[in-house]
């Protein structure tokens, strides 16, 4: 096993795309998750930043939330809940430009 040093440029951000069942009581980011992993995904596209910014679907990351997605932006270790497409534009500009 080795660690590895992660550049201070490099940023990957998580973004739940988790479907829960039918009968789950439990919220779900799922078509949401989604749609905001594929806009940010896209902005990261157009401007080259695929070597700098990962953005990467998962399954739950725990605080669901039934009005928006759920992500992860690491390293600096910040969780936002509730995201939908019409927040990434805020996402973008205050977590990830710069």
């Amino acid at each position: 096993m080795e660690q590895v040093a992660v550049h201070p440029q490099l940023k990957q951000v998580l973004v739940c795309c988790n479907q829960r069942g039918p009968d789950s009581t439990m919220p779900c980011c799922g078509d949401t998750g989604s749609e905001v992993y594929a806009k940010l995904r896209g902005w990261v596209t157009r401007y080259g930043l695929t070597s700098r910014i990962y953005v990467t679907q998962t399954a739950c990351l725990g605080w669901c939330h039934g009005a928006g997605a759920m992500i992860a932006i690491q390293p600096d270790g910040i969780y936002l809940r509730g995201v939908t497409p019409a927040d990434v534009d805020q996402v973008i500009e205050r977590y990830l430009k710069g």
